[in-house]
């Protein structure tokens, strides 16, 4: 979660002091966005569990996993730095994304964490 946060917060700093970009061919509304960006960020927390692996085999898990997550969107990783990088051009609108989908991954904790019911 943290390096993800990391990630859109240079990508906002880095491109802060460019002139505003046309979309990307492959745009992502809003809400797609902002669903893509939750996957991501719980692929993030999924892959930070992950321990004792060679170097090498977490690279290619990561690189699967992420795959996955942008073939769901049917896009691809520069598809992915492309909006990212068109969104930075509004932080307002991309920080208030953010916290919706720092709300949801908080509720998606708390519903992991409920007792499980037993028959």
């Amino acid at each position: 979660m943290k390096r993800t946060l990391v990630f859109i917060v240079l990508t906002l700093t880095f491109f802060a002091c460019k002139s505003p970009n046309p979309k990307p061919e492959k745009f992502l509304n809003e809400d797609e966005m902002e669903a893509l960006l939750l996957d991501v960020q719980l692929l993030e927390v999924r892959l930070g569990d992950i321990t004792g692996l060679p170097q090498d085999s977490l690279k290619i898990i990561v690189k699967a996993n992420y795959e996955e997550v942008f073939k769901k969107y049917n896009i691809t990783n520069k598809d992915f730095e492309e909006n990212v990088h068109y969104y930075s051009y509004y932080p307002d609108e991309f920080e208030k994304m953010y916290s919706r989908i720092e709300r949801k991954c908080a509720t998606q904790d708390s519903l992991a964490n409920l007792p499980k019911e037993t028959k």
